[in-house]
């Protein structure tokens, strides 16, 4: 049974700030794939492209970071402000 992304993300979220990068990448790996999954790809999409985003800033590539952080950038425009309740 694949995890729930928001269980996937918050489990990112705290490698990531915690400095743990290379066990975040999975991770974060998961939560993308699940969003990318998911029929409402809005801001779960953005959120799993920011981590992404971050974390290719840390370890490289830097191209793929900024490729990461505009395309997250994007789906949150079009993100729907009140899916953050859902």
């Amino acid at each position: 049974m694949t995890q729930c992304f928001w269980e996937l993300q918050h489990r990112a979220d705290d490698l990531l700030r915690q400095g743990r990068y290379e066990e975040a990448a999975p991770v974060v790996r998961a939560a993308l794939a699940e969003a990318t999954a998911s029929s409402r790809v809005g801001i779960q999409m953005a959120v799993a492209l920011n981590n992404a985003g971050y974390l290719y800033a840390k370890l490289g590539p830097c191209g793929e970071a900024r490729t990461a952080l505009l395309r997250s950038m994007a789906f949150g425009k079009r993100s729907a402000p009140l899916e953050w309740m859902e």
